[in-house]
Formats: C-alpha cells, sequence, structure tokens
C-alpha cells in the first residue's frame, strides 16, 4: 500500500494533512456539532466511562485548541 499525501499551509500557516480519503487539520469550534453528534451517542461510546454533553464537548474543543497551540501536538491525557 502506498502512502500518498501533501502537507498545505493555510493563510494562518496551520498544518493540513490531506490524503485521498481524509484530511487532517485543527479543530475548531466549528466541529462542535459533529463531534456532539459522536461523543454524545451512547451506541458509539459504550465503550468509554461515559457520554459528552454539550459543555463537556466545548471543553474537549477548547482544550485541543490550547494544546496543539502551546506544544504543537495534541497530548493524550
Amino acid at each position: 500500500m502506498q502512502s500518498v499525501y501533501k502537507l498545505n499551509f493555510d493563510e494562518a500557516e496551520k498544518m493540513v494533512i490531506e490524503t485521498e480519503r481524509l484530511v487532517l487539520r485543527e479543530m475548531t469550534y466549528d466541529d462542535f456539532q459533529a463531534l456532539y453528534k459522536v461523543l454524545a451517542d451512547s451506541d458509539i461510546m459504550q465503550h468509554y466511562p461515559y457520554t459528552f454533553d454539550e459543555n463537556r464537548v466545548r471543553e474537549c474543543i477548547g482544550m485541543g485548541i490550547h494544546q496543539l497551540r502551546r506544544s504543537g501536538a495534541y497530548i493524550k491525557r
């Protein structure tokens, strides 16, 4: 399997990694609805200790943004 990807930097110099089927980019608060839909679903989160309410999703997004800006990478805690 061949890995083909390209790195793009937008005007704010945020890195975007893009393949034919996937785009990895910095999380933003605009991602709230999509993330909430997944993290609040008890069927999807059945193997996680809890589902996320709206506040917890916002905190998750904020923490991810803060960690990325501080260190340049996400840190699993």
